[in-house]
């Protein structure tokens, strides 16, 4: 765990790198946010929204909001002023993309990116100003997923939702077609090379994830793709890098199967690092994917050729996404997801 302090005149520079370089998620605390405040921020959370990235921000919910448009209301002029500039920035950010959430009595200031990297300290980052602020900047996953946690921010990105579940599996089933008319080949071809059947292919086309990791595995080997694993709030920047790897890539041929087994311990262990970064034990796991505590711990070991939904359920209460991705670009996907771990002080 690494951290450092800086001050409101030292710290802009970083914090703009840090925002500059989130590949996933951005999530910010700041009680206060005025029209000014929110434009110094603005044109890097256009940019990172344009990228991909999830910037979600947390307001103070101002006294009198739910009577903001009512001018009979006797609210105070103070009161309705900074109604006026929150409501002005709420606008700028909605503007370009950004989730706004309004909190009742928050008073929390904090910036967090891919999971990785938190600020916090005395300084509104949103409205600040003139005065003297400290900070301090921590470069760590465990503090910054407890800190999401302890601030009920962790599944506040879109992706995150139990209604974008079903979609990632017509996702995994979209490459898997895709794959297989770039080769020309009809479903009855791959389901022969893969030692399955048509119905299987076109159950897996249309989305049907109701099969074996080890089933998925086959036939994305045949066709010269692989499995991963990666967090939610990276999905989209593992779906851009795979359809465009797709689209320039060539099919290389695989002379044998990989492993069931090196897959599996593969999926297990991105399993138990996001379960013990929560600070979950394997039955409150269990208890959330709606399985068993023994079903997770033969799953964290590679002991278990798990089906897909409840790979789904399971990746979807850590805030998780299964991925297809074309073989060669594994290392690629691989990168993308540690990328979360190597921001530097």
């Amino acid at each position: 765990m690494k951290s450092r302090v800086y001050f409101h005149h030292t710290y802009q520079a970083k914090l703009a790198t840090d925002i500059r370089s989130a590949r996933g998620r951005i999530v910010s605390f700041s009680p206060y946010a005025t029209p000014d405040g929110v434009q110094r921020w603005l044109p890097d959370f256009r940019a990172a929204v344009d990228r991909g990235v999830h910037v979600c921000v947390f307001i103070q919910e101002p006294d009198g909001w739910k009577h903001r448009d009512d001018p009979s209301f006797p609210l105070p002029g103070y009161v309705r002023t900074r109604i006026k500039k929150t409501m002005d920035a709420i606008g700028l950010l909605l503007s370009v993309g950004v989730h706004v959430t309004l909190r009742k009595d928050m008073h929390e200031k904090l910036f967090m990116m891919d999971d990785c990297v938190l600020w916090d300290g005395s300084l509104n980052f949103l409205s600040h100003y003139k005065t003297t602020e400290r900070l301090n900047r921590w470069v760590s996953r465990a503090v910054v997923m407890k800190a999401l946690i302890q601030h009920d921010a962790l599944c506040r990105t879109p992706h995150a939702r139990l209604s974008r579940a079903q979609p990632r599996f017509v996702n995994l089933g979209k490459h898997i077609l895709r794959r297989r008319e770039l080769l020309g080949w009809s479903q009855k071809q791959l389901a022969a090379r893969a030692e399955t059947s048509q119905r299987t292919i076109s159950d897996l086309e249309c989305g049907t994830h109701n099969v074996t990791l080890d089933l998925i595995g086959h036939v994305c080997d045949v066709l010269g793709l692989d499995i991963s694993i990666t967090e939610s709030y990276l999905w989209h920047s593992v779906e851009s890098l795979t359809v465009a790897g797709s689209a320039k890539s060539s099919f290389v041929p695989i002379s044998a199967m990989r492993p069931l087994n090196l897959r599996l311990e593969r999926i297990g262990k991105y399993i138990i690092e996001k379960r013990v970064l929560l600070g979950w034990t394997q039955q409150r796991l269990a208890t959330f994917a709606r399985t068993s505590q023994r079903v997770i711990s033969q799953i964290e070991t590679g002991k278990r050729n798990i089906r897909m939904d409840l790979l789904g359920r399971i990746c979807w209460v850590l805030g998780l996404d299964v991925v297809v991705t074309d073989a060669q670009l594994l290392p690629e996907v691989d990168a993308i997801t540690a990328s979360r771990r190597t921001h530097g002080m």
